[in-house]
């Protein structure tokens, strides 16, 4: 998918494979009805990776970088399930719960984007996990995992956007036996929470067989260690309320963990659901 990394190389500086990929691209910033104020980076990203969301593209792009036909095909979805103003501050605020934009990967290896209990890895997941913004993620995945790419666009939707309740997005992945899907998705009404995978989605069984089914269970809630917390849906450091991009003090505690502060949103089956379909 070297398209993708040609493209963002002509709007920004970017070094691939993980050595120097700029952490915050000015204007890609969601707000609490999922809209973004998208930068030319991820005007860029949504355009390519339009071309690149069906079976028959992805099975290219893997026949070009890895120079062979390999692997099969899944549909992914991600939907979100929650329910509009289902949320209630202290101050009485009702807030409903947008999920950003985000980048996913595949390989046999371990998390390429996060391990809990380390600090984030400077590879972009501050930019997801406190704007929505996931062109720095995406862009340093796609230089170092083939297969690798974004869900940016809701399905019925023409432009990057993060999902609110009843939304739902749709990718496309080729893997082979032995490989995982990871990807992560912010937390729209947080500091820098973010749902992620951290031991992948299994997409084969122990034969080599494709497998898919709803696979919600391998998806848990972070913070990412880079902002401090604010409560939930109303911080004024918060994406839908910040006036720029990277707004607010850092974390005192700089690991990566599970988000366990508020027992609302532990259990994730709540308000989203993650389908794998074998194509």
């Amino acid at each position: 998918m070297k398209l993708l990394g040609t493209i963002l190389a002509f709007v920004a500086t970017i070094t691939f494979g993980g050595v120097a990929v700029a952490d915050s691209m000015p204007g890609s910033m969601m707000r609490a009805d999922g809209t973004m104020t998208a930068s030319s980076g991820m005007t860029a990203m949504a355009h390519a990776m339009a071309s690149m969301n069906s079976c028959n593209a992805m099975m290219s792009a893997m026949h070009r970088a890895m120079q062979k036909a390999t692997g099969h095909c899944f549909k992914v979805t991600i939907e979100n399930i929650s329910t509009a103003d289902a949320f209630t501050a202290s101050n009485g605020t009702k807030w409903t719960l947008p999920f950003s934009p985000g980048p996913f990967a595949v390989t046999t290896g371990a998390n390429p984007i996060f391990a809990p209990g380390t600090r984030d890895r400077g590879q972009g997941l501050r930019a997801l996990s406190e704007d929505g913004n996931p062109v720095p993620l995406t862009t340093y995945l796609e230089g170092a995992y083939p297969g690798s790419g974004a869900f940016l666009v809701p399905v019925g939707g023409s432009k990057p956007k993060g999902i609110t309740p009843g939304e739902r997005f749709e990718f496309y992945v080729v893997a082979s036996a032995k490989q995982k899907l990871f990807f992560v998705s912010m937390f729209g009404q947080s500091n820098d929470w973010f749902y992620g995978t951290p031991s992948g989605i299994a997409l084969f069984d122990g034969g080599g067989k494709p497998v898919g089914g709803d696979q919600t269970a391998a998806v848990k809630l972070y913070d990412a260690g880079t902002e401090a917390d604010e409560e939930l849906g109303i911080g004024p450091s918060q994406g839908p309320r910040q006036p720029h991009p990277r707004f607010g003090p850092d974390d005192p505690n700089p690991i990566v963990r599970l988000a366990t502060s508020d027992p609302r949103f532990i259990d994730v089956s709540k308000v989203m659901r993650v389908t794998v379909t074998p194509q």
